[in-house]
């Protein structure tokens, strides 16, 4: 069992901690590294050039280009298959959904009378 509850095991040995949040990706590496990105070890006290050095371990955020579907439950006639707000630059489905329902509540598209509004983000290639 590790000595702190925000760092966890994986299978092939090596442990990981969400060092900046959940919404980045985890930090990846040995026990101690972990620790000392996490500023647990009393022995390690790291100087500014280590920091950025265990930063690097880190994988920075991908933004990718999303287009995402706006359907509503009592489409009107002229939008029967929604409507799509597309080249959203996100990084993840959550961010690009977020982003086109501020975009739609922006245009007046949710302003009310359709039902339900439903948004679906879709990888663009």
């Amino acid at each position: 069992m590790t000595p702190d509850n925000r760092i966890g095991k994986l299978n092939n040995g090596l442990f990981y901690a969400y060092v900046d949040g959940y919404s980045q990706p985890p930090l990846t590496g040995t026990l101690a590294a972990i620790e000392a990105a996490l500023g647990l070890t009393a022995k390690t006290i790291l100087t500014e050039n280590q920091r950025a050095a265990h930063k690097g371990l880190k994988a920075k955020p991908r933004t990718a280009s999303w287009n995402v579907n706006l359907r509503f439950q009592h489409p009107p006639w002229d939008a029967p298959d929604g409507l799509w707000y597309q080249a959203i630059q996100a990084e993840n489905k959550s961010c690009a959904n977020a982003t086109a329902r501020r975009m739609a509540r922006d245009d007046g598209h949710l302003a009310g009378g359709c039902g339900r509004a439903t948004f679906t983000a879709h990888e663009a290639i």
